[in-house]
């Protein structure tokens, strides 16, 4: 009797777990440069400013969420830029190839080059909210950003995401 019930609940766990795997992605996004942009100077000292800034991006390789495809995305960033540091934090809209749409939190630093100009970018992101058949999904990782030709950002992206256990 003892072994049938620990082979239950074995299996039970089992099921449980499968039910909330994780599933990794990675992709990378083309953002543009930001439009619009507004630096206010905080004053106390030179180059300390805050920064609100949005940007268009494209996912040239997508991120797939249940197999589903990011397609673009809008991203409105929030900046304490310090000397040649940045502390960021935003959100980013994406929009997938079949219309819902995915939120990501993002948080990070980056370092400024002489000229003003980003050099690096670095963060985490959280998946804040998605929309129809994404709606529930959970998940989390990292960015990494290096400046492009069009004056904005490459971002290399990776995590994972979870579904919900069980949808309605």
């Amino acid at each position: 009797m003892r072994r049938i019930s620990l082979l239950l609940c074995l299996g039970f766990f089992a099921l449980a777990g499968s039910a909330a795997a994780q599933t990794k992605l990675s992709g990378t996004l083309e953002c543009s440069k930001s439009n619009p942009r507004y630096r206010v100077p905080v004053g106390e000292r030179a180059g300390h400013s805050l920064v609100l800034e949005q940007q268009k991006c494209v996912w040239t390789t997508p991120i797939a969420i249940e197999n589903i495809k990011a397609k673009d995305a809008e991203a409105t960033l929030f900046s304490d830029q310090d000397g040649d540091r940045s502390r960021d934090t935003g959100y980013q809209l994406t929009n997938m190839s079949t219309g819902e749409q995915v939120v990501f939190r993002m948080t990070g630093t980056g370092s400024i080059g002489p000229d003003g100009s980003l050099s690096t970018e670095n963060g985490t992101w959280t998946l804040f909210r998605a929309t129809g058949k994404l709606e529930g999904i959970k998940g989390h990782g990292t960015y990494k950003g290096v400046p492009n030709a069009q004056g904005g950002v490459t971002l290399q992206v990776q995590g994972e995401y979870e579904t919900p256990s069980t949808k309605p």
